[in-house]
């Protein structure tokens, strides 16, 4: 039978000095979401949401950003000179563990799109009876057509040219918000029938990044690099008559990506994909409180359906364009003088975030548009919609990147670039910390720090950690052998008070 071990509590000045950055393992300290950007209702109503999922703002914010970028779609397009037009796109990738809370951050937005498709699904069925009576007209013109031409044919002479009214109507487009199959042909298809754009929401976005181009070639990241610019795409099919044309294909993107798999997916990253995202890799809640109220989905869905209205402008030709929003004279000069001098840091920088940093006008300039129609939309200005952007929304979406997202940005890209056992050091550190335990037990640790089969749930992972906490004067080795017997060592650590003393 073997003794009780007594894990002995050294004092602080038993220990050589500390390396607490350790703690923050590999990334920096996550910047909090500034949501007053989003106005006072927007930003009641998004933290109202996420207290309700037990996750951060920063993911519901980010997704009301993305999705009424969607919304606004190709009705609208903010021009920072004649030349240069950004669309209100937005690709949006949601960071953290599958316990973040990610999704259920999103879940209030997503019913809200659920009704608008389910509404457009009522007057679709009655556009698609109409159009079938359509088709049986044109059948009969055909064949009244048929009929002259034999008639022509016995009288000599030239037959007539089909009436265009006799040839059958296209089918209609059933009206969509958000994409699911992401195949190229059924994306254009689906883009071609909805002028205002599409939203790819999806819980985890690992799958779509790894699956293009999945028949050869680049046709298929290239479609989707073509989406995020709102720009016509051409798609070749082979079983089709013809080949399919979008004037103006906008995806926004939304989604979720676990920090370890991100490291694979920016793996050869070269043509600027990643560069298109806005990150939020908040820190996960802790703990867990029922809410006391719940969000208020009507206001949110009359609101947003404010943005779903807005129109293209009739062009002549049957398509439509999207009205311009030129920049106020203020907002012009606040953004040609930021724009100057980060245009000047993205050519010094290099690598992901060299990348990132260089698609930063184009960012401002679209999260600008789409924070002047949020205000809006949950004002009381009728149906006027904005038609120019503002200084106000332009130093708010400056803010919002230099305060927020570069700095997530650099977060991300640092979580992909660290090593395993840099992220597994700092997880065990901030557990030993969250707990408050002076010693610990490496094998019995291996079942607590993040439940069974987690990160440290190996016996090469924990090892690894406790040294990398070890070299950091952290943690120091104290157990020997269980009741001073033969046998294998107790892998028993001392924990330095400073680490249970440094502030998260």
């Amino acid at each position: 039978m073997t003794g009780a071990v007594v894990f002995p509590y050294n004092p602080a000045q038993d220990w050589p000095d500390a390396d607490l950055s350790v703690l923050d393992g590999p990334q920096i300290p996550p910047p909090p979401f500034p949501v007053a950007v989003l106005g006072d209702w927007w930003g009641r109503w998004c933290q109202t949401a996420a207290k309700g999922a037990t996750a951060p703002v920063d993911y519901t914010a980010t997704g009301l950003l993305a999705i009424a970028g969607t919304l606004i779609g190709n009705a609208r397009v903010v021009a920072a000179s004649p030349d240069w037009h950004e669309p209100p796109i937005i690709w949006a990738m949601l960071l953290g563990a599958p316990s973040a809370g990610k999704s259920p951050a999103l879940d209030p937005l997503a019913r809200i799109l659920d009704a608008f498709e389910a509404e457009s699904a009522l007057t679709f069925a009655d556009t698609s009876r109409r159009h079938a009576a359509e088709v049986e007209a044109a059948k009969v013109r055909r064949e009244a057509w048929a009929v002259s031409v034999k008639t022509a044919a016995k009288d000599g002479l030239p037959p007539p040219v089909l009436p265009m009214d006799a040839e059958e109507p296209p089918a209609p487009a059933r009206p969509r918000v958000r994409l699911s199959d992401t195949t190229l042909e059924a994306a254009a298809d689906l883009s071609a029938g909805n002028a205002k754009g599409l939203l790819l929401l999806r819980d985890e976005l690992a799958g779509w990044w790894r699956g293009f181009n999945r028949y050869g070639g680049d046709g298929e990241r290239q479609f989707w690099l073509q989406s995020y610019g709102a720009r016509s795409y051409v798609v070749d099919r082979k079983k089709a008559a013809g080949p399919v044309t979008v004037e103006r294909l906008a995806v926004s993107v939304l989604g979720g990506v676990q920090p370890d798999v991100l490291a694979e997916m920016l793996a050869g990253e070269a043509d600027g994909f990643a560069a298109r995202f806005l990150y939020a890799y908040p820190e996960p809640v802790r703990g867990f409180s029922l809410a006391s109220a719940g969000v208020d989905r009507d206001g949110a869905e009359a609101a947003l359906a404010r943005l779903r209205r807005l129109a293209l402008v009739d062009d002549g030709e049957g398509t439509g364009r999207p009205f311009v929003c030129n920049l106020e004279a203020d907002a012009a000069a606040v953004f040609e003088r930021w724009w100057c001098e980060r245009r000047n840091d993205a050519s010094e920088a290099t690598g992901l975030w060299g990348g990132w940093l260089g698609k930063q006008g184009g960012h401002a300039l679209r999260l600008a548009l789409i924070l002047e129609h949020l205000w809006w939309c949950v004002s009381d200005d009728g149906e006027g919609s904005p038609r120019t952007v503002g200084a106000r929304a332009m130093n708010a979406a400056i803010g919002l990147i230099e305060g927020w997202a570069g700095p997530m940005a650099k977060r991300a890209f640092g979580a992909s670039a660290a090593s395993a056992e840099e992220g597994d050091t700092a997880a065990l550190a901030r557990w030993l910390r969250r707990r408050g335990l002076r010693a610990f037990n490496a094998r019995d640790a291996r079942r607590s720090v993040d439940g069974p089969g987690g990160r440290l749930a190996t016996s090469a992972a924990m090892t690894a950690a406790c040294r990398g906490l070890e070299d950091a004067a952290l943690i120091r080795r104290t157990g020997g052998r269980a009741g001073g017997g033969s046998g294998r060592n107790r892998l028993d650590y001392a924990v330095n008070p400073a680490l249970l003393e440094a502030k998260p």
